[in-house]
């Protein structure tokens, strides 16, 4: 889905939920929304370059199949759900990604083209690789 799609949704449903978890909310926005920023390190590693412009030209037209979007996998949800175990913030930051991967399968259930362009998890990319 794209970054602006992504700051609407989650920027809606932090004023939804502003009300029951107050100042919360600010983890919550960033999670879901920076959480893409995985897109444009894979771009850097993939492309070795730097420009920003290009990284989100280019994740609007993919560049081939089964991409490695670190915050985006099941390991790094497991780190996020044992840290929320100790801490409210990381409980908060798991809320902000999870609304964050809801939307992107609900992207995905609409457009079912890009099913297969991220990979769900660190092992299986590598074990393909």
């Amino acid at each position: 889905m794209l970054l602006k799609y992504h700051f609407i949704f989650t920027l809606i449903f932090c004023i939804f939920l502003f009300q029951f978890i107050q100042w919360w909310t600010i983890a919550v926005f960033f999670s879901g929304f920076f959480i893409d920023i995985d897109h444009y390190l894979y771009y850097i590693l993939k492309k070795r370059n730097f420009n920003l412009k290009k990284a989100y030209q280019c994740e609007t037209k993919p560049f081939g199949r089964d991409r490695l979007h670190i915050f985006h996998t099941i390991e790094f949800y497991t780190l996020i759900f044992g840290l929320a175990i100790f801490h409210n913030f990381f409980f908060f930051i798991l809320i902000g990604l999870s609304f964050h991967q809801l939307i992107d399968i609900v992207d995905v259930i609409i457009f079912p083209y890009k099913r297969g362009w991220r990979t769900n998890s660190i092992y299986t990319w590598i074990n393909r690789h």
